[in-house]
C-alpha cells in the first residue's frame, strides 16, 4: 500500500507498487519487510538499489556516503568494521526517518496435536527452529 501527493490511499498490484517504491513515486510506503533490524544485512543490503529506500535515500544529501558505507559493510569481514558500520547506518536511518517501525509481526504455528506435543518460540522474528519442535508421545 502506498499514499500519493494526492493523499489518496491505494492498494496497487504487486509489480506495479513494488516498481512505483523503486522509482519514488509515493509520498509514504507501508510493508512488511523481510529482513529486520536483527539482520541487518538482509535489512540494509537491498537498500542499494531494490526497495522504497532507494528512492528515499537518494533524495538525501549523504546518499553518495550512504551507499558508499553501505556497500563496504556488506563486503567485509572485519568483524570492527561491521559492527560500527551497522551501528552508524541504522542509526542514519531512524534518524532522517528512512525506516519507521509501525508494527512487529506476530508469531503463529499451527500444528497437529497428534504429531507435535508444543513448540517454543525463539527471540529471532520468522525464525522457526525444528528444534524446538516437541514431538508428541504415540500412545497405542
Amino acid at each position: 500500500m502506498f499514499i500519493t501527493a494526492k493523499r489518496a490511499c491505494k492498494t496497487p498490484d504487486v509489480m506495479t507498487w513494488w516498481t512505483d517504491c523503486v522509482e519514488g513515486k509515493y509520498d509514504i510506503t507501508i510493508w512488511n519487510a523481510k529482513g529486520s533490524p536483527e539482520d541487518p544485512h538482509h535489512f540494509v543490503g537491498p537498500m542499494l538499489d531494490q526497495t522504497a529506500h532507494t528512492a528515499s535515500m537518494s533524495k538525501l544529501p549523504e546518499a553518495a556516503d550512504m551507499k558508499k558505507r553501505i556497500t563496504e559493510v556488506l563486503h567485509t569481514r572485519d568483524e570492527a568494521k561491521i559492527t560500527s558500520g551497522y551501528d552508524f547506518i541504522l542509526n542514519y536511518l531512524n534518524d532522517n526517518v528512512i525506516v519507521v517501525p509501525l508494527t512487529n509481526a506476530k508469531e503463529l504455528i499451527l500444528y497437529r496435536t497428534d504429531k507435535v506435543a508444543d513448540y517454543t518460540f525463539g527471540g529471532i522474528e520468522n525464525g522457526f527452529n525444528s528444534l524446538r519442535v516437541q514431538k508428541a508421545t504415540v500412545s497405542q
